[in-house]
C-alpha cells in the first residue's frame, strides 16, 4: 500500500530513473527525426539560393553594362543628329555672319546643356566662326588629329584629350559639302556634364560606371578618386563581339564595345557587394537552424514529460481559449453597440446646432438695441459649420453599418451625376493620360431613377473602360434622349471583346483580367433590368467595346 501511495503522489521528476533508458532512446530518435531533415533541407536550399544569386548577379551586371552602353550611343547619335541637322538647315552663311552661329549654339544649349563651345572651320583649318569661353578663333586645326579623319568619314568623335586648351574634353565633328564649299562643324562636349551623365546612367544598382578607349585609357572619370585620361586596369583591349564579364581581384567587370565609337562601356563592382546576400542568406539559414534548434529540443523535452505535464498543457489552453472567448464575445457585443452610440452622438450635435440657432435669434434680438459683436457672431458661424460638417460625418458612418432601404425614385440629373464620378476618378484618368470626351447634347435631361443603383453601373462602366482603355488614349461618355428613354454609352478605345464573350462577359465570375472578380458587369445589368432598363455591348468600329444603357425617364 505504501509503494502505491508513493508513486500516485510523486512529482513527474521522481519517475525519471526508472525510464532512463526509454527517455535516452527517445529523444535521441526525435531529435534525429527532427535534425536530420533539417540539415538536409538547409543544404539543399543554401547550395541552390548560392546559384541562385550568383547568376542573378552576373546577369544584372550584364543588364546593366548593355543599358549603359545603349544610354551612351544614343546620347551621342542624339548630339552628331543636332549637328548635322544643324548644318544642313542653317548653312554656312547663316552661321558666319555676326551672332549666327551664337544663335545656333543656344539653341543647342535649350535642348541640352551639354556643350561647352562650336565653331565653325573651313577646309584650310581655320576658324570662320566660334562661340565658347576659350580664345581659339585665330587657331588653326589642319594639323590636330581629328581634321583629316573628319574630311574623309563625315563624322568624327574623339577620345578625350587635352587640345589647345589644354583641359580634358573630347569633340564631335561633322562635315558639310554645298555650294560654299566643305567646311566643318565643330562642338566641344562639357566634360563635367559627360562624367555626370556616364555615372547616372549605372542606376540605382551599387556598380560604378564609366567609358576606357581601345588603349585602355580613361574617358570618364572611373570613381571619385580617379580621373579621365588616366590609364585602367586595362591595356590594349581586343574586339569581342557581345558582353563579356571578367574577374580581377575583389572587383567584377562587365564590359561592351560603344557601337558609334571606339569605346569600352565598364560597370565595375565588388563582389562583396554582388555577393552581400550570400552572406546574408548563410546566416539566416544559420539563425534558422539555432532558432530550429531552440525550438525543436524543448518540445522535444516536453514530450517525454508525464502525461500530468502533459494535462496541465491542456488545461492552460483551454483556459487560454476560454479567455479568447470571452474577449471576442466582449467584441461582438461592442460592435453591436457602435451604431447606438454614433446615432447618441448624432443627437448630441443636433442639441449643440439647435443652441446655436437659438444663440443667433438671441443676438438677432439685442443687435435692434444695440451693436452686434463681430466676434460672437463668426464663432456661431463657426460652430454651425462644425456641426454640419460633424453631422455628415456621423451620417456616413451610420449609413456604413446600416442596411440599404431598397432602390428609391428621384430626379436625376445625369451630365452632374457623370461629372461627379468623373471627378472621383480623376487621378487615374491623369496617370493614364486618358481623355474624356462628353458627348451630351441636352446637359440639362433628368431621369427618375435610384441614384445609387445608377451611380454604381455608371462606376462600373467608366472603370472598365478606363482599365480597357491603353495609356494616352481616350473615353467618350454620351447621353441622349429618345422619346420616353435615355440612353448612355461609355466607349473605350481598347482593342474590343472577343467576338464570343459577348455572352460570357455578363456572367458571373467571368473576367477577362487578372485583377477582376467577375462581378461588376453581372451587378451592373442586375440593376439597370431592376430599373426597368436594358444593359448591351457591342464593338465600336474603329475604337473599343462600347457599353449602352437604355432607361426610361419614369419607370413604372
Amino acid at each position: 500500500m505504501s509503494t502505491n501511495g508513493i508513486a500516485k503522489g510523486a512529482s513527474p521528476s521522481g519517475d525519471y530513473p526508472y525510464f532512463r533508458s526509454l527517455w535516452n532512446l527517445v529523444v535521441v530518435a526525435l531529435l534525429a527525426a527532427a535534425f536530420l531533415p533539417l540539415l538536409l533541407l538547409g543544404s539543399v536550399i543554401y547550395v541552390y539560393t548560392t546559384d541562385a544569386l550568383k547568376e542573378k548577379a552576373v546577369e544584372i551586371l550584364r543588364l546593366q553594362v548593355q543599358d549603359h552602353r545603349s544610354v551612351i550611343d544614343q546620347f551621342l547619335s542624339e548630339r552628331v543628329s543636332n549637328l548635322r541637322l544643324l548644318a544642313a538647315n542653317v548653312g554656312f552663311a547663316q552661321l558666319t555672319e555676326a551672332g549666327g552661329l551664337g544663335r545656333a549654339y543656344r539653341s543647342l544649349q535649350l535642348e541640352l546643356d551639354c556643350f561647352t563651345d562650336i565653331g565653325i572651320i573651313d577646309s584650310e583649318g581655320r576658324h570662320r566662326a566660334y562661340v565658347g569661353p576659350y580664345d581659339l578663333m585665330a587657331r588653326n586645326y589642319r594639323d590636330q588629329f581629328w581634321f583629316q579623319p573628319t574630311l574623309e568619314r563625315g563624322i568624327f568623335i574623339s577620345d578625350v584629350y587635352l587640345g589647345y586648351r589644354q583641359v580634358p574634353h573630347f569633340i564631335i565633328a561633322v562635315k558639310q559639302q554645298n555650294v560654299d564649299g566643305v567646311w566643318i562643324l565643330r562642338a566641344t562636349v562639357d566634360a563635367d556634364f559627360f562624367e555626370r551623365f556616364v555615372a547616372s546612367s549605372a542606376g540605382d544598382f551599387k556598380a560604378e560606371a564609366y567609358l576606357v578607349n581601345r588603349e585602355g585609357v580613361y574617358q570618364t572619370r572611373p570613381r571619385p578618386t580617379g580621373a579621365p585620361m588616366e590609364q585602367s586596369p586595362f591595356a590594349q583591349i581586343a574586339a569581342f563581339d557581345g558582353i563579356r564579364i571578367e574577374e580581377r581581384g575583389e572587383r567584377i567587370f562587365a564590359m561592351a564595345w560603344q557601337k558609334n565609337v571606339p569605346w569600352v562601356s565598364i560597370v565595375e563592382m565588388n563582389r562583396a557587394q554582388i555577393f552581400a546576400d550570400l552572406d546574408r542568406a548563410r546566416w539566416i539559414c544559420l539563425s534558422t537552424f539555432i532558432l530550429g534548434a531552440l525550438l525543436i529540443i524543448p518540445t522535444v523535452m516536453l514530450t517525454t514529460n508525464k502525461l500530468v505535464r502533459m494535462l496541465e498543457s491542456k488545461r492552460r489552453s483551454m483556459r487560454f481559449l476560454d479567455q479568447q472567448l470571452q474577449h471576442a464575445s466582449k467584441l461582438a457585443s461592442s460592435a453591436r453597440l457602435a451604431q447606438g452610440a454614433l446615432e447618441d452622438i448624432t443627437d448630441s450635435l443636433a442639441n449643440i446646432h439647435s443652441a446655436a440657432q437659438w444663440l443667433r435669434e438671441i443676438w438677432k434680438q439685442r443687435a435692434q438695441a444695440e451693436p452686434d459683436p463681430e466676434e460672437v457672431r463668426s464663432t456661431l458661424d463657426q460652430i454651425e459649420a462644425e456641426v454640419h460638417r460633424s453631422e455628415s460625418a456621423v451620417k456616413r458612418g451610420l449609413d456604413l453599418g446600416r442596411p440599404s432601404a431598397g432602390p428609391v425614385c428621384i430626379d436625376l440629373n445625369i451630365h452632374e451625376l457623370i461629372g461627379e464620378l468623373l471627378d472621383l476618378m480623376r487621378r487615374e484618368l491623369h496617370f493614364k493620360r486618358i481623355r474624356v470626351q462628353r458627348d451630351s447634347p441636352d446637359p440639362a435631361a433628368t431621369v427618375c431613377s435610384d441614384p445609387d443603383g445608377l451611380r454604381q453601373v455608371l462606376q462600373n462602366l467608366i472603370s472598365n473602360a478606363v482599365a480597357a482603355t491603353p495609356d494616352g488614349g481616350d473615353i467618350t461618355i454620351g447621353s441622349r434622349l429618345e422619346g420616353d428613354r435615355l440612353i448612355l454609352t461609355v466607349v473605350d478605345s481598347g482593342t474590343g471583346i472577343h467576338p464570343g464573350d459577348f455572352e460570357k462577359i455578363f456572367e458571373p465570375l467571368y473576367t477577362t483580367r487578372p485583377e477582376g472578380l467577375g462581378l461588376g458587369l453581372t451587378i451592373s445589368r442586375t440593376i439597370v433590368e431592376r430599373l426597368g432598363g436594358t444593359l448591351s455591348a457591342r464593338n465600336e468600329s474603329g475604337r473599343g467595346a462600347a457599353f449602352a444603357v437604355e432607361l426610361p425617364l419614369k419607370p413604372a
